[in-house]
């Protein structure tokens, strides 16, 4: 598997969680759209052709904007690459927050804490960019 391959398998495993969740009615009848605002993947070991692999995906957090998930690669249980992705869902309006995506669960929750090391990237892109 090149690159590539992982971050399309890591877009499909966030589509999962919108099914999983319920999330998919909402989504179509108000045409909002996923989008990557961040995301970065450490490379541990290699996938050779055919191999096979589980993508385990959750979210970690969210704040008002952004949704914080970590995806896992793993074979037989090792750890093969791990990302970290930080994403929105986008309307004809513009983004939606996400207190209105999760009002719009059938049993919504709070977030857990921010993890520190998210924290930490988030600090590190925005003393990077002009981005408030």
């Amino acid at each position: 598997m090149n690159n590539g391959r992982y971050l399309t398998f890591m877009d499909l495993g966030r589509i999962d969680i919108i099914l999983r969740s319920g999330l998919v009615r909402m989504v179509l009848k108000k045409k909002w759209r996923p989008l990557v605002g961040m995301q970065t993947i450490r490379y541990k070991k290699s996938l050779r052709l055919f191999q096979k692999f589980q993508l385990k995906t959750k979210i970690l957090c969210w704040d008002e904007k952004w949704f914080y998930f970590e995806q896992r690669f793993e074979r037989n249980g090792e750890l093969i690459a791990i990302g970290h992705i930080k994403g929105l869902l986008r309307g004809p309006k513009g983004n939606v927050p996400t207190t209105e995506i999760i009002a719009s669960l059938k049993e919504p929750v709070k977030s857990p804490p921010m993890p520190d090391f998210i924290s930490k990237w988030q600090s590190v892109y925005y003393a990077n960019t002009n981005e408030p």
